[in-house]
C-alpha cells in the first residue's frame, strides 16, 4: 500500500505495521520495546487491550494485529484538554493544536480507515476512564503520558479501576536525587522542556505509587531504557500475570527486599525528628481498607546519607529555637 498522500507534508511520529506487512516508518518505532518485553507471547486473543493516550496508535493497531478480544484507544484531540492549572498557557496550546492538526488523531484515522480497523476509540483522557464507559482491561499500555500530567498518583488510582491484569507505563524519570527515594519534582514552568511536562517522577516514585494504587506486583527496567532519562514499569494485580513476567532478563522484580532499602533511604518523621527510615519497617502488603490518612510530612529532595543528617539536623534546630 503507497504512502497516503495525505500526510506526505509530515514525518510521521509512531511507525505503523499493518497486517499485510505494509510499514508506515515514523520518527518512533515501537518494536524494540514489544521484544524485550515479549508482548508477543502475551494470550491477547483473549484478552482485552487498552492503549491510553494513543496518539497515532501504534499499540492499539498492533493489538489488534496480535487478534486481541478487543481493543480501545483513547487519547484527547484538543491541547486545551491537556491537564493544565489555573493559568493555561493559550499560546502554547494554538500552536501546538496547529501542528497536531497534521497528525495525531488524523494519522489514526487514516491507519483505522485502510484496514478496515475494529478498534474503538473515545476522545477522553486517562481522567475520563470508568469501567461503565469504557469496560475493563487486561492490558492498559501507557506510553509518554505520566510526566503531562499534574497528578500521576490520580492517574494511576483510575487506571487501576479498569484493569484486571496487567499496566505497562513508559515515561521519562527524575533520579537526580536518586532512583531509590521516591521523590517528584514539579515542573510549573518549562524545567523540563514543554509548558505541558509538569511532573518528574524517580523510579522509586513510579513504582511506590503504582503499587499504592493497587498494582501489587511491580516490575522496572534499566534507567535510561528505551532513551535517555526514560523507563519502562509494569504493574500486575494478579499472581498469574505475575507469572508472564517474572523470567524476563530485561524487567527487575520490586521484591520485600526493594521495598526495605527504598524506606531505609528515605526520611521519616517518628514524632520528634526526621530519621532515616529504619524504624518502624515498611509494610510488606498494601493497604485496601486504610482510614483516611492524616496529612503527611513533607518529603525532602535528598541525594545522600550525609546530606539527610544535615537536614534532620537543621530541623532539630529549627523545632528547639521555636519551642
Amino acid at each position: 500500500m503507497p504512502q497516503d498522500p495525505r500526510l506526505t507534508e509530515r514525518k510521521l511520529h509512531m511507525t505503523v505495521v499493518y497486517p499485510d506487512g505494509t510499514v508506515y516508518n515514523g520518527k518512533r518505532d515501537l518494536r524494540p520495546i514489544v521484544d524485550d518485553l515479549r508482548l508477543d507471547s502475551l494470550p491477547l486473543d483473549a484478552w482485552s487491550v487498552c492503549d491510553i493516550a494513543a496518539d497515532e496508535g501504534f499499540f492499539a493497531y498492533w493489538a489488534e494485529g496480535k487478534n486481541a478480544k478487543r481493543v480501545v484507544a483513547i487519547d484527547v484531540d484538543d491541547f486545551g484538554r491537556y491537564d493544565w492549572g489555573f493559568d493555561r498557557d493559550e499560546k502554547f496550546i494554538s500552536e501546538a493544536n496547529q501542528g497536531r492538526a497534521a497528525g495525531g488523531k488524523r494519522v489514526f484515522d487514516m491507519h483505522h480507515e485502510n484496514i478496515n480497523s475494529r478498534v474503538e476509540y473515545f476522545p477522553d483522557s486517562i481522567y475520563d476512564l470508568r469501567p461503565e464507559v469504557h469496560g475493563t482491561f487486561d492490558l492498559l499500555l501507557n506510553f509518554g503520558l505520566l510526566y503531562h500530567l499534574r497528578h500521576p498518583l490520580m492517574s494511576f488510582d483510575i487506571a487501576r479501576r479498569v484493569c484486571t491484569g496487567t499496566m505497562i507505563v513508559e515515561t521519562q524519570i527524575n533520579n537526580a536525587h536518586g532512583a531509590d527515594i521516591p521523590l517528584m519534582q514539579f515542573y510549573p514552568s518549562t524545567e523540563h522542556r514543554s509548558a505541558s511536562d509538569w511532573s518528574g517522577l524517580s523510579t522509586a516514585c513510579v513504582t511506590h505509587m503504582m503499587r499504592n494504587a493497587g498494582f501489587t506486583h511491580m516490575f522496572y527496567s534499566k534507567v535510561n531504557y528505551p532513551h535517555r532519562h526514560r523507563q519502562i514499569f509494569v504493574g500486575c494485580v494478579t499472581e498469574q500475570h505475575q507469572a508472564l513476567f517474572t523470567n524476563n532478563p530485561n524487567l527487575t522484580y520490586c521484591d520485600d527486599k526493594y521495598w526495605a532499602d527504598c524506606y531505609e533511604k528515605s526520611l521519616v518523621w517518628d514524632g520528634k525528628d526526621w530519621q532515616l527510615g529504619t524504624t518502624p519497617k515498611p509494610p510488606t502488603t498494601i493497604r485496601t481498607d486504610a482510614p483516611e490518612p492524616a496529612p503527611k510530612a513533607p518529603t525532602a529532595t535528598i541525594a545522600t546519607p550525609a546530606k539527610q543528617n544535615s537536614i534532620a539536623t537543621g530541623l532539630r534546630k529549627l523545632f528547639t529555637k521555636n519551642n
